[in-house]
């Protein structure tokens, strides 16, 4: 199982699978559900997309910090597993909180962003968009 370690030393885990020659998809699950809460897209997307799944803090293999946990350092922990990856941008689904950091990845890095696909969420849960 890969992991990287994020700018705050958190470990965060993650799984890829599908096509190594597909165009890079980010799964990022809700809160306390783990990587394993895609397991019912996850043949359908990797027959064309090279998937990341990931844990998220606090969930699963990944490590659980005490305190609490900001929404920017969690999009932080995704670009940590894109850049372990090599992967310079990425199409990127998000569901409940995952479509939450997947928002607040796209507006902080645009550019690590080709696409959002957006299920169960909110915005501007907080007045995230400002720093």
């Amino acid at each position: 199982m890969p992991s990287v370690a994020a700018a705050d030393g958190t470990r965060i885990f993650y799984d890829s699978f599908g096509r190594p020659d597909g165009e890079p998809l980010v799964l990022i699950m809700g809160l306390a559900v783990d990587r394993w809460g895609w397991i019912r897209q996850r043949a359908g997307l990797a027959s064309r997309f090279r998937c990341i799944s990931l844990d998220n803090r606090g969930v699963g293999l990944s490590d659980k910090p005490t305190g609490p946990y900001y929404l920017f350092t969690m999009a932080d922990d995704i670009v940590a597993v894109l850049d372990a990856e090599g992967i310079d941008s990425a199409h990127v689904m998000g569901y409940s909180l995952g479509g939450v950091l997947a928002q607040v990845l796209a507006v902080r890095s645009p550019e690590r962003v080709r696409s959002l696909v957006l299920a169960s969420t909110a915005c501007r849960l907080m007045d995230w968009r400002r720093e």
